[in-house]
């Protein structure tokens, strides 16, 4: 019987934690600068110092595509197990898309 009791325990306290852990997707930046950013102006140094190094960059027709993604998905389970469902945190999405032409931004796109 305390065998048994020690397994439903543990097997709760497990599927508890596994609930509870966090889903980043990408890392966190600074976006209070993004409306700092200007077309022709704002240089790959400038927004390296002030946001950091992108998520991901690639290179097509001598255009440079520096992409920062951050998304902050917490496991429902959980939550909606503890709450019966009724509150529901959403989580945070952040989208920032820099197009370079040489040194300089020619064009971006903020989602958040």
């Amino acid at each position: 019987m305390n065998r048994r009791l020690i397994i439903l325990f543990s097997m709760a306290f497990f599927f508890t934690i596994l609930g509870c852990h966090s889903m980043d997707i990408g890392n966190d930046f600074n976006d209070s600068y993004v409306s700092s950013i200007q077309k022709n102006k704002t240089t790959k140094e400038q927004i390296r110092q002030n946001i950091g190094e992108p998520h991901s960059v690639s290179t097509t027709t001598g255009m440079e595509t520096w992409t920062y993604q951050f998304t902050d998905a917490y496991a429902k389970s959980y939550q909606q197990a503890s709450t019966f469902g009724l509150i529901r945190e959403k989580p945070t999405n952040k989208l920032l898309i820099i197009i370079f032409s040489g040194d300089k931004v020619v064009d971006y796109n903020y989602t958040r």
